[in-house]
């Protein structure tokens, strides 16, 4: 970046020591990873069906579209209000939607890869 003579904010010779990406995005989502690991594994011990896994991954997946960041804590409150109730829980739905479309893909495309190592 110095030969190119570029900084990261103008008048500040240092980069900014703490990473601007690990402040600013939602961390709900490495929960929400977390979860689904989770659920997997209780789904093998427990010998679980294929709805009730598809359900329990389901709501780890919902559980990540919740914006929550270091930098900002009270962010999704701030979003609820400015949505109102009908915009919020629109939002939850079409992200319940987007993850369970996510599941089903990813399941067929695991599936397919297995095939294929075989």
């Amino acid at each position: 970046m110095q030969i190119e003579q570029l900084t990261y904010r103008a008048g500040h010779a240092n980069p900014p020591p703490v990473s601007l990406v690990a402040v600013e995005w939602p961390l709900l989502f490495l929960v929400s990873a977390v979860l689904i690991d989770v659920c997997v594994q209780r789904a093998r011990q427990k010998g679980w069906s294929e709805r009730h896994l598809f359900i329990g991954i389901a709501l780890a997946t919902l559980v990540g579209g919740i914006p929550l960041a270091l930098g900002n804590p009270l962010i999704a409150l701030t979003l609820a209000g400015s949505l109102g109730v009908v915009g919020t829980l629109l939002s939850l739905v079409l992200g319940a939607l987007g993850g369970v479309i996510g599941i089903m893909l990813g399941r067929s495309v695991g599936e397919a890869t297995r095939t294929l190592e075989r």
